[in-house]
Order: C-alpha cells, then structure tokens, then sequence
C-alpha cells in the first residue's frame, strides 16, 4: 500500500460526519476493502445492521454486551444520559460518537471503539463551558480510523464588576477546557484520529464604574479593575497511525487566550464651581474617581501532540497555539464635576497637536469676548471650559461646531433677541453653564432683569413686549413641542422678516445642541439652574408636499437664478457633497430642476451662518462611531421629533448600513428600540433619554462610557447635538418628505 494513499475507512458507514477540521487536515477517508471472508455488508444504524443481517439467514445480535452494540453493527451514539458512544461490534462495526455536552462544566462522552476486528472509533463529544472533549475512540485490532477528539468548551466570561462588592473588580474569565485526544488507529493499517481543539479562555469580567459623587466636595470612586482573562485550553494529542499505512492524527489546536477586562471609568466628583474675584472660575476640592486597571490577559493554550506515523505514513502535525489576547483597557479618570462635569478637562500640556491648534483658535476668539463680557470661557489654570472643552475630544468635530457660533455676527437679529433666543432655550433646557453665560450678555445688553429670569427658570416670559416677545414665544414654542403653530409662525414673519426667521431659527438649533452637549456631561456654571421644563411634543402632523412652497415647506426653494454670489457659491459648494450622496443612497436633496431641499435650502438664507452648519455634517467621517450606530443616533433624535424629512432620509440610510427594519421603524416613530442589542441599543436609549428628559442617568452615561470609550461617547453626543439642531430647522419650516414615485414591478 502506497504511503501517500489516504486513511483507512471502512464500507461500514460513519455513524457521525466528520468535522471541517478533519477535512481540511489529512484525515480525509478512502475505503479499503475489509479482511478475506469478511461480510461486505453497508450498515448503518444497528437497526439496519440487524435488518440487513436477518436478511441473509443470520441471527441479530442488537443488545449491547461489554460496552458493545451487538456481532456486527455500529454503535449508538452517547446520550447526556449515557454520555460515551456504543462500541462497534464484536467483530466489525463503527463505535459511536460521544455526547457534546451542552452542560457548562460538563465533559463531552468519549468516542466508542470500532469493532474488535475492523471498524472506526467514534468522535469524542464537545465539551460544554469550560469543560473538556471526550477522547475519540480507537478503531478495531486489525485496521479503521481513530475517532475525533471532541473540542474543549470555552471558558464562562467573567461577571462584571458590582459596586461595594470587591472594589468593583470584575471576575476572572473561566479557563477553557482541553480538547480530547484522537483516537488510535488499527493496530495493522489506519489513521489516528485528529485531537480536539482546545476552548477558547473566557473573557475578564469588566470593572464596576466609579460611583458618583453625593455631596459637595466629595470624590468619585474609583473604578473597579477589570478580571483576568482565562487561559484557553489545551489542543488534544493525534491518535497514533497504524502500524503498516497510515499516518498519526494531527495534534489540535490550542484554545485562544481570554481578553482581559476592561477597567471601570472612575465616578464624577462632587465639586462645585467657585467664582474667584475678578469674576475668575475654578473648581471646588472635589476630583474625579481613579479609572481601575483593564484586566490581564490569559494565556494561550498549547497545541496538542501530532500522532506517530505508520511504517509508510506520516507523523501528525503538531497543533498550533492558541492566539494571544489583549489586556483590558483602563478605565478613564472620572471628571471632577462642575467646570468639567463628567468630561475631565483637558490638560493643555499633553494635547495633541489638532487639540493644541483648536485651543488657541477658541482661546484667539473667545479671550476678547471674555473680556467684553466677563463670561469665563478658561479656568484660572487656563483650562476651556463649557462646551470648548467638549470640542476639543475631537478637534475635527469640534471646530466645525465652535465655527457656527462665529457666524451669528451676520444675523439681522439685534443683539437683545439673540440673547432672548438663546435664554428660552437654555432655560428650557435648565442648562448651567449656557445660562451663566448669557444672562450676563442679555443684562449687558438690556434684556430686562424679570425678561431674564422668567426666561431662564423656562418659564413664560415676562417683561417683554413687541417683537422681543414674539422671538421668545416662538423659541419656546419649537423647544417644548417640537413645532410652531401657524399664529407664531406668521407673527414672527410679520416681525422679523423671511430672512430673520431663519436666523433666529438657526440661532435656536445652534443653541439647542449646545445645550444637549452641556447637560449630557453634566457641565456646570457658578449658579443653579432651575429644573429642566420637559417637553410636550405635539402631534406629529406630516407637512404636504404640495403646499404653496412645496417641498420648501414654509420657506420657498430659493430661486439660484436671482441668488447672491456668496448664495451661489454656498449652493455649488453643497450640490458637489450632496448629488453624490444622492446617487449613493436615494435620498432626495436636489430636485431635477437643480433646487436644494430639505435643511440645504435653509442654509442658503445666510450663506455665512449656513455654510457653517453644513460644515458640520461633513466632519462625522472623523468619528470613533460606526456607520449603524451613527444612523440608531441620527433616527433617535428625528423619531422622538417627529421630523418627517430627517426619519425618511436616514431610514434609507438605516437599511444600506444593514439596520434591522424592526429597529428603524420603532426608532423613527418614536418608541423604545425594538431589534437592537449590545452598543446600539446603549446608543439608542443614551440619545432617547437626553432628548426627552434633557438628561442622562448615571447608569447610562456610564454604560455609553464604557461602550464607546470617552471620545467616541462625545462623538455620539456632538452627533445627537447636530441633528437636534437639525431636526430644529426642519420642523420649524414644516419641510416635508418627497413624494417617491410608485415602484412598477
């Protein structure tokens, strides 16, 4: 027999498939032909092994005896009662194949012998969590193949960390089970069966995050360390070959080391902000919790021995080592609360360098304003403070944000409205920091001083009149319920004109993501703000397409034909981004006649203010997030909206990312996810929350934090920001979805 001629396998059926891995080692079967005067009977099952039997005159011998199913059968498969496989017969027959346990803990059944003169050993059954594979059975005394090693099970993953309870560690990832060895083969001719793969180590549990703060002055905690990773188990060794033909059985692979756990992000400080005299801001003693230590890494598991070869055959290979596993990441200083609320901020010394550029352009622009108006926008350390903190986790982002509010010079508003508009939304919003800032700049510019209070506790206005008092019950009006009835809508026209609706629009939304940024990472001012005024959304009533201005909504389709220079430009600049978008994802953004709709025709209003806001949107490329995390954002805020335009958009974007339907539909009208798990349904009810209750709890943030990392958790909040302000505009103008035309089959 030739040396390279492939394993023994008998006439007599398998009772199991072989395995992927078997076929792609050097296991693949060939038949041989059994030994002189052997029965060339094909059994199967020992039902037909008997039936065949009794067919040709000889006495069945079905019961099992001696761990055997009978003269001449194959042997049942184990059971998790009976866990090891029946041996094949007394003289010929195949041994069943052992249980894959599906009981953590529990061993996989040994594979059954092959008949006593001729047949093949049974696969070893996998092993549940954490447990080993059985052995796989030796074949017959004269000739078969050895059985499969079962696989190893993987190692239980740690349990996370709980707080109070073990300093927050997270438990070590359970150690993976070892991979049975291969089966023997026949003592004269045969291949030895492959070892089993080692499981993989579980993964270290992660760390409990810091708690928060309760009191003033008051640390965080710390952060729970993160578990070990377990070690992966051990490759079974390849059964030896038989003696004349035949080739060992290949080791198994060893089982992958478990990651280790990633360390808990240590918990918000207590402290407050103090106002220093000259009107300078710091922060009270309390600092942010220490981040704990991300978990070690398991070891890998080694791989199994390769069998020993036939007189003709070759020696089994060796299996190969498990993979190696990373540690767990550490978790992140919690910030110190007050200036810089959840975020710490940023150390100006270690920046990078697009950091250290966007700092001195905010610090360039910002330290004359600070001047002018005593609003503090650096601690006495020179840190920034507010949202120019938040800019700087992604500089990309971030500038293009800090450049909107640049642009507001070019608005027709007077300064006392401006200051009126960003009130009402601050104090919708009961957003600190925002507040502090601007009732300084409304009482510089003579907002009354009731104006300003009853605008910034969110309440109704009182103190003003004319139009001042139109711009805030229009804003507050957008803010709680997401709309602007017809009566304000055209008392603010009659006020301000086509083109100061939208600024005073555009001035709002700006805001309004500032304020999202602001409250999600708790950032504060010197004073208490009043509780946020939650909204009450009105009905969502779908614009008609076909109004007077038509997909325009209330603002007319610019005509480009009688459009300024720097509205032309704006428009070119746009059309280039958008008609590719276009072509990609089949949502509408350019008419055929060449118009812009949706929020593009808006920004053409106030090229300056416009060209900024479209800026933004084309920074996200930049983001840490996926693609279908930043559509389960985008789809969060324009369900509970209700904006039309901005669900139909990005649900055709949704689908292209691979979002489930279930998921797109509940998230675009508004409800709690539906078919979302894991990072995506954390983004979703992360976004849901801030923007129903303008807050997030504790757990979640935390959740998010560790979801996404600090600097991907303030891309999901600068994208949320975005399209809240988006979502602003559209509702405001009542711009409405495109009719599509009827799909022909």
């Amino acid at each position: 027999m030739s040396a390279q001629q492939g394993p023994v396998e008998l006439s007599i059926a398998r009772a199991t498939s072989q395995s992927a891995a078997d076929s792609a080692g050097s296991d693949p079967a060939l038949p041989i032909t059994p030994p002189a005067g052997a029965p060339a009977f094909v059994f199967g099952a020992a039902r037909a092994a008997d039936e065949s039997l009794t067919a040709r005159g000889a006495v069945p011998w079905s019961a099992a005896f001696g761990g055997r199913c009978g003269l001449i059968c194959n042997g049942a498969a184990g059971t998790q009662a009976n866990p090891n496989g029946v041996g094949g017969g007394w003289l010929l027959g195949n041994g069943g194949a052992g249980w894959s346990s599906t009981v953590a803990g529990v061993d996989g059944g040994r594979g059954g012998a092959g008949g006593l003169l001729w047949g093949n050993g049974g696969d070893g059954g996998a092993g549940g969590l954490g447990a080993g594979g059985g052995r796989g059975g030796n074949a017959g005394l004269l000739g078969g193949n050895g059985g499969r090693g079962g696989d190893g099970g993987s190692g239980l993953t740690g349990v996370a960390g709980e707080s109070g309870t073990n300093n927050g560690r997270g438990g070590n990832g359970g150690v993976g089970g070892d991979g049975g060895s291969g089966g023997r083969a026949g003592l004269l001719f045969g291949w030895g069966g492959r070892g089993g793969d080692g499981g993989a180590g579980g993964a270290g549990g992660a760390g409990a995050h810091g708690i928060t703060a309760s009191s003033v002055e008051e640390d965080g905690g710390p952060g729970g360390d993160g578990g070990s990773g377990g070690t992966g188990g051990a490759g079974g060794s390849g059964g030896n070959a038989g003696l004349l033909a035949g080739d060992g059985g290949n080791g198994g692979s060893g089982g992958a080391a478990g990651i280790g756990g990633a360390g808990g992000f240590g918990g918000t400080g207590g402290a407050t902000v103090v106002t220093l005299a000259g009107g300078q801001l710091t922060d009270s003693a309390g600092v942010g919790g220490t981040g704990g230590f991300g978990g070690a890494a398991g070891f890998a598991g080694l791989g199994g021995v390769g069998g020993t070869r036939s007189m003709f055959g070759r020696v089994g290979s060796n299996g190969a080592n498990g993979a190696s596993a990373l540690a767990g990441a550490g978790g992140g200083l919690g910030g110190n609360g007050g200036l810089g609320g959840r975020l710490p901020l940023i150390d100006l010394n270690s920046a990078t360098p697009a950091q250290a550029a966007l700092a001195a352009l905010m610090k360039r622009l910002g330290l004359p304003i600070q001047q002018a108006t005593g609003i503090q926008l650096e601690d006495v350390n020179g840190l920034l403070l507010g949202p120019l903190n938040a800019y700087l986790y992604n500089p990309v982002v971030g500038e293009a944000i800090f450049n909107v509010g640049n642009t507001f010079s070019s608005s027709v508003l007077s300064p006392r409205v401006k200051e009126i508009v960003i009130l009402s939304v601050g104090g919708k919003w009961g957003s600190s920091y925002e507040l502090y800032a601007h009732e300084l700049v409304a009482r510089m510019v003579g907002v009354p001083e009731d104006a300003v209070v009853s605008l910034a506790s969110g309440q109704p206005p009182v103190g003003l009149t004319g139009d001042e008092l139109v711009a805030a019950q229009f804003v507050q009006e957008l803010i709680s319920t997401y709309r602007v009835s017809e009566a304000t809508y055209q008392a603010a026209e009659a006020a301000f004109g086509r083109a100061g609706v939208v600024d005073m629009v555009t001035l709002a939304s700006t805001y309004l993501g500032v304020s999202a940024t602001l409250n999600a990472f708790n950032v504060r001012g010197p004073n208490p703000a009043a509780p946020a005024v939650l909204p009450t959304p009105a009905p969502a009533t779908p614009p008609s397409p076909d109004g007077p201005n038509g997909l325009g909504g209330r603002l007319p389709l610019l005509d480009l034909a009688t459009a300024t220079p720097a509205q032309l430009e704006l428009a070119a600049r746009i059309k280039a981004l958008a008609l590719p978008i276009q072509q990609a994802t089949g949502i509408e953004l350019v008419t055929p006649d060449g118009h812009l709709i949706g929020p593009l025709n808006a920004y053409l209003y106030n090229p300056v203010i416009g060209g900024a806001q479209f800026d933004v949107g084309n920074t996200f490329a930049s983001s840490t997030l996926s693609a279908r995390v930043k559509e389960v954002v985008i789809l969060s805020v324009g369900g509970l909206w209700g904006s039309d335009y901005e669900v139909w958009s990005h649900s055709k974007v949704a689908r292209l990312a691979g979002l489930p339907e279930e998921a797109i539909v509940s998230l675009g009208s508004g409800q709690a996810p539906v078919g979302l798990s894991g990072d995506e349904l954390i983004a979703a009810q992360f976004v849901q929350e801030l923007v129903s209750t303008y807050r997030v709890s504790d757990e979640l943030y935390y959740a998010a934090e560790a979801a996404f990392g600090r600097e991907g958790l303030v891309d999901l909040v600068n994208l949320a920001s975005t399209y809240l302000g988006a979502s602003a505009v559209l509702n405001a103008f009542e711009i409405p979805v495109p009719q599509e035309s009827p799909v022909t089959v």
